[in-house]
């Protein structure tokens, strides 16, 4: 795809992000996305085909791609610690990128999309479900190095990522609830508080 191509799909994803996560998917046309985009209804045919797949092309983008672990580049000399940092930095770039283009609670429109998505897209809770263990993947692969190390004690690295994971969804799912979505430096707080108990 041409640089032109990918901005033009960046634009429609976008645009479809705002509509989703704000309206009802029944509500959301692919005219009013294409007159907020200035995309030709072949440009926008071209890159999506239809709306369920605009739809499922955002959801991936902006819920299981971008705001994750998943985007975070792999280093195996990142430590425990450093992940947890960087985990909580790529939220914030996040949570600001999405208040600049209108999303005040990136928690709220992130379960309101997802939401949707299980109504919608067949299976797509078995895909949501499969994407959490693959999370916790990568936290346990950064877990037994950091056990390896010596960073931290021996511990279950499963468990461990298990409730690192966890101890992520309840902040987000609880920041639905704010006006902001949740305050990144208690969600880092909470994580170093488990990080803590198992240091060496």
């Amino acid at each position: 795809m041409s640089e032109s191509g990918e901005r033009s799909k960046e634009r429609l994803l976008h645009e479809a992000l705002m509509r989703f996560t704000r309206q009802p998917y029944a509500d959301v046309t692919l005219r009013e996305i294409e007159k907020a985009t200035g995309l030709s209804r072949g440009t926008v045919m071209y890159h999506i085909n239809n709306k369920e797949n605009l739809f499922r092309e955002t959801v991936e983008m902006f819920v299981f791609r971008q705001n994750t672990l998943t985007s975070l580049a792999e280093d195996p000399n990142r430590s425990l610690k450093d992940t947890i940092s960087e985990f909580i930095r790529i939220l914030g770039t996040e949570q600001r990128r999405w208040k600049r283009n209108g999303i005040r609670n990136i928690n709220f429109a992130l379960v309101n999309i997802q939401m949707s998505c299980y109504n919608i897209i067949k299976d797509s809770l078995k895909h949501a479900g499969e994407w959490y263990e693959s999370e916790c993947a990568i936290w346990k692969g950064v877990i037994e190095r950091a056990i390896a190390s010596g960073e931290i004690r021996e511990v279950d690295a499963d468990l461990l990522a298990h409730t690192l994971e966890n101890t992520y969804f309840g902040a987000a799912y609880a920041g639905m609830a704010s006006p902001d979505g949740y305050d990144l430096n208690v969600v880092e707080q909470q994580l170093m508080l488990i990080y803590d108990g198992w240091k060496k």
